[in-house]
């Protein structure tokens, strides 16, 4: 979803964020954001799947164009360049990130949940 407005609206709604800023340094293949981040996931990631904690809202912002899958690097990746960062994504059950990159990338991941 990359429709700023929407992603406004829903994250008013959100009681709570919790967010993380990184560089990956050159090129990386299914960078693992929880095992690099500390506290990345295990905290509001992890929060999604608790009863009631089911919805969320992922705002990325990357300077460089990356890859992302979500929860396995098997899934499919999702490309978010960088003139479409903030990129948005409704997120259900997500519990990891994994990044793929082709040059250093500053990031920034914000994670809003009810």
């Amino acid at each position: 979803m990359n429709n700023p407005s929407l992603a406004y609206s829903l994250a008013e709604k959100m009681s709570t964020y919790e967010s993380v800023e990184f560089t990956i340094s050159g090129v990386s293949s299914n960078y693992d954001v929880a095992a690099n981040q500390t506290g990345a996931f295990g905290g509001a990631l992890s929060k999604l799947t608790t009863v009631g904690k089911e919805r969320g809202l992922i705002r990325i912002i990357t300077d460089q164009t990356i890859t992302v899958k979500y929860n396995d690097t098997a899934n499919p990746a999702i490309t978010i360049t960088s003139s479409e960062s903030p990129y948005y994504e409704v997120a259900l059950n997500v519990r990891n990130m994994f990044i793929t990159t082709t040059t250093s990338t500053n990031l920034k991941i914000v994670l809003y949940y009810i």
